[in-house]
């Protein structure tokens, strides 16, 4: 089974990288992909309607749209006072894979608020 990470850690100074978690990627079947996370901080909105995860390339054009999948999936997720959320998931049918032609390794997983970008994590293969 073909999995993946992508973890967020804050750097100094850049506004773009204020998150700290943790998602993973798992392979279901071919064309399934279960992606499990939690972020720890930077969270700044309650409201979960208003952020927007997405895969993009090196550019960060998007790619592959994940709000949906964890919103209408939410099972109840919500962000707590120290900006951290309990564990959000979804299993996703959009496309892409872990390897292969249309595969996520190498890519980015990128969190924004609106337009402003909160973080962005390279989506690593689990060896």
């Amino acid at each position: 089974m073909d999995t993946a990470t992508a973890i967020f850690t804050p750097k100094d100074n850049d506004p773009a990288q204020r998150l700290t978690g943790q998602f993973n990627f798992t392979q279901i079947t071919p064309t399934k992909v279960h992606v499990s996370g939690q972020l720890t901080n930077g969270m700044v909105e309650k409201d979960i309607k208003e952020y927007k995860f997405w895969i993009a390339d090196s550019l960060g054009m998007l790619l592959y749209e994940l709000s949906k999948g964890f919103i209408n999936g939410a099972g109840g997720w919500s962000i707590n006072d120290s900006g951290g959320t309990n564990i959000l998931q979804s299993d996703f049918e959009e496309g892409f894979s872990i390897k292969g032609t249309y595969g996520i390794v190498n890519l980015k997983l990128e969190i924004s608020l609106g337009s402003d970008l909160l973080g962005s994590a390279q989506i690593k293969e689990v060896v």
